[in-house]
């Protein structure tokens, strides 16, 4: 059998013509745009695709999931997982005060990261803590570069610590959460102070 490679930058047309020239024609699919959000294969543990997310309101700021793998059995999720991620700032940005929504300061990107599992009931955050962070209302410099960073998790429900060390809750049970990592805060401009917000997301799956 003949095969022609058909590209998808003309009209039906030039389709007409190739498949005069090609003994045999088949169904003609015109390939659509690729997507935004990453789909990273992850073939390796018997996930077809990886549905990856991104989203910023701070030009030049992104969160990106860098990992590839997006299932992992019970037993796998207990012994511990890490998704490793990057916060890239392609340039430095006056005038940012950064959000913090735990006792996290800065680092040294000059922006607070927060990480958040979550789905179905399920929460794995620091989202309680006892000592507040400083506040913070100065504006500073969110500096240019790329900050590799690591999201390590047991399995387990946890909310963080409040004026005690809390233990780790209950496992989660199978099913599909989203991995949210984010830095929100306020960035002043000559029109104004704007709210901000840079995102990625990373649905994970939990299986027997």
């Amino acid at each position: 059998m003949r095969v022609a490679e058909i590209r998808n930058e003309g009209t039906m047309g030039w389709v007409a013509v190739l498949c005069v020239i090609v003994t045999a024609c088949g169904n003609v699919t015109a390939q659509s745009p690729a997507k935004e959000s990453s789909e990273i294969s992850a073939s390796d543990n018997g996930t077809s695709l990886c549905d990856i997310q991104h989203t910023s309101t701070l030009p030049g700021v992104t969160i990106e999931i860098t990992g590839s793998r997006c299932s992992w059995s019970l037993a796998e999720a207990r012994a511990g997982i890490r998704i490793p991620y990057e916060l890239r700032i392609d340039q430095d940005i006056a005038g940012v005060i950064p959000r913090s929504r735990s006792s996290s300061v800065p680092g040294p990107s000059g922006l607070i990261l927060f990480e958040e599992l979550r789905g179905g009931g399920q929460v794995y955050c620091q989202c309680s803590v006892g000592q507040p962070g400083v506040p913070i209302d100065e504006p500073s410099t969110a500096k240019e570069g790329t900050y590799v960073r690591v999201f390590e998790w047991g399995g387990r429900n946890w909310r963080g610590n409040d004026d005690v060390i809390r233990p780790k809750g209950e496992y989660f049970p199978p099913g599909t959460y989203t991995l949210t990592i984010s830095v929100q805060g306020w960035w002043l401009r000559p029109s104004g102070r704007d709210v901000f917000e840079v995102t990625g997301t990373i649905d994970i799956n939990l299986h027997d």
